[in-house]
């Protein structure tokens, strides 16, 4: 389970990708016992790529072995997941992809 401060940093990057990426859809699944383990905090589409952010704490331990199997699930599907642990670094990471799809 995600820590408060955890939430807080998800929370605050997905508003900021929001900003930044006006045409962009970002959400968050509140995870049950009835869905798929290992799902990243905040999933996300910009100019039709799709993006998985797995928010974690600075200094926090990286993803769980589950994230890490569902992770790789995903890239095979064409996702691009990412594990960040600042809003900077989700900037980082969805400028990267898409200067990569869209040069």
């Amino acid at each position: 389970m995600a820590s408060q401060a955890e939430s807080r940093l998800s929370r605050k990057i997905r508003k900021t990708l929001e900003e930044k990426y006006p045409e962009s859809f970002w959400f968050k699944l509140h995870i049950s016992r009835f869905q798929q383990s290992g799902i990243p905090d905040i999933i996300g589409c910009v100019d039709g790529v799709p993006i998985a952010l797995e928010t974690k704490m600075p200094g926090a331990p990286g993803a769980t072995k589950i994230q890490e199997r569902t992770h790789k699930k995903m890239r095979k599907a064409g996702y691009y997941v990412y594990v960040i642990t600042s809003v900077l670094s989700a900037l980082e990471v969805v400028d990267q992809t898409l200067s990569y799809k869209h040069p």
